[in-house]
């Protein structure tokens, strides 16, 4: 789907806190792997039990949450990225444990933006391991519509305690 002015919702995790096998529910890469439930509709307990302890095990360090110091010092760090690359940014919230951008890519590649964003904010909090997820999952804004409701998605994480820009009162 090509996106309306180039804007796509992109959002991702820290390290280690959305495993394959968690039991709030889980995606396979491209949906290779066809899972009952997701965190809207969670699958029975114990279901890829296994799984999500397998991938706990091969973790490199412990899954990350940031304090609130960290998200407002990272929302910071994000939002002077994104304009360094002369993106424009309609929002963007950093939650404890992930986070939300919906800004225009008009190179239409925003998981390698994104990554470059993720590796210049790392070396710029003071925080000695892994802080973002790999990967991250970008869909391209349809219309003007839903642009609004991505936008409002993204600001209401602020009653969630996630930093958020433009600023919002909770």
């Amino acid at each position: 789907m090509t996106p309306w002015d180039n804007w796509y919702h992109c959002n991702g995790n820290t390290y280690g806190t959305w495993l394959p096998g968690d039991p709030r529910g889980w995606r396979s890469e491209d949906h290779k792997i066809h899972v009952d439930g997701d965190y809207k509709s969670p699958p029975p307990p114990g279901t890829d039990e296994g799984l999500h302890q397998h991938s706990q095990n091969q973790m490199q360090s412990d899954a990350v949450f940031l304090s609130q110091h960290h998200c407002c010092e990272a929302l910071s760090i994000w939002v002077s990225a994104l304009q360094h690359y002369q993106l424009e940014i309609a929002a963007v919230a950093i939650g404890s444990h992930h986070w939300h951008v919906l800004a225009t890519f008009p190179d239409h590649q925003p998981r390698i933006t994104i990554g470059k964003v993720k590796s210049w904010c790392t070396r710029q909090l003071d925080i000695p391991k892994p802080i973002w997820a790999a990967k991250c999952r970008c869909q391209p804004i349809a219309d003007p519509s839903h642009w609004e409701n991505a936008r409002g998605y993204i600001l209401k994480h602020v009653h969630q305690g996630a930093a958020v820009w433009p600023s919002v009162t909770r």
